[in-house]
């Protein structure tokens, strides 16, 4: 049986833009093709992840594997964001990373 959290190296992806510096903001964030790591270091505080899209945002759940929150999907926009402030995070190679052909997402202003 494959370990749920197993990476593969030729298979992340690491073109991520991270805006922002409030405390909790990420040291790095990468993607597998399948999940997206959020390395945190050892985070004093644990912000919720909003994912941006098309319709808005919405909030996503996900496994703290430490140092990393690890979101079960990928996100080609998306906020950490803790009471008033927030992070924001951008896959610039998000088609590469997912398969999908598409654009790649709007910076916010």
């Amino acid at each position: 049986m494959i370990h749920p959290f197993s990476l593969t190296p030729q298979r992340v992806h690491t073109h991520y833009t991270i805006k922002g510096d409030a405390e909790f903001r990420p040291l790095e964030v990468f993607d597998d093709g399948r999940f997206t790591w959020i390395d945190m270091g050892h985070p004093q505080v644990l912000p919720a992840v909003f994912m941006i899209d098309a319709e808005g945002s919405r909030l996503v759940n996900y496994l703290l594997h430490s140092p990393y929150f690890v979101v079960q999907r990928l996100m080609p926009h998306f906020l950490l964001k803790l009471g008033g402030t927030e992070v924001e995070v951008i896959n610039s190679d998000y088609s590469k990373s997912s398969g999908v052909q598409g654009e790649v997402p709007e910076q916010r202003p």
